[in-house]
């Protein structure tokens, strides 16, 4: 058995410096300069003067990362992971640092196929995936808590792709 050098057992020894990757509908800016988009099992944000790279973690455990959306505002970043029990992390999209988790264990699905915020960013719409399609509105002002939960039903084998908050009117 040959023992590896005490510096390539390091953690520190892989270093991301360039993610490339796009899937469609999940390019965002997040100001002027950056965007976001989702390359393997990571965010990136990316500035386009610069061409710097900053990296959001993503749990490893998890199959990928099935949506991302930005606020309203620009003011948080939703990350839907895959997997058993599907989690949404909203991270402040100046620090990158989490500042809610959502945990969608009962969506019927995978997978969370749209995430949507209110005007205010009080409110977190989710849309989860086949078969059930459930919608999710949470209230994630202070404490997260789950408003309202509704499965959609799906005519004819159609499906759903995009759920929004209406502006205008809060109680559609």
């Amino acid at each position: 058995e040959r023992e590896m050098p005490p510096a390539l057992c390091s953690d520190e020894i892989l270093q991301c410096d360039y993610v490339l990757g796009l899937r469609s509908k999940a390019v965002h800016f997040i100001s002027e300069s950056n965007i976001i988009y989702c390359g393997g099992n990571n965010v990136i944000s990316y500035n386009v003067h610069s061409g710097k790279q900053d990296f959001i973690p993503v749990a490893i455990d998890k199959p990928g990362i099935s949506a991302i959306s930005t606020s309203v505002f620009r003011r948080f970043i939703a990350i839907a992971e895959q997997g058993e029990c599907t989690i949404i992390n909203i991270y402040d999209s100046t620090s990158f640092r989490r500042k809610k988790m959502l945990s969608c264990g009962d969506i019927g699905s995978h997978e969370v196929l749209h995430v949507s915020f209110d005007d205010e960013s009080k409110l977190c719409l989710v849309l989860g995936g086949a078969p059930d399609y459930t919608l999710t509105l949470w209230n994630i002002e202070k404490s997260v808590k789950i408003v309202a939960s509704v499965k959609l039903a799906t005519p004819s084998g159609k499906s759903f792709y995009e759920s929004y908050i209406c502006p205008d009117d809060s109680s559609v």
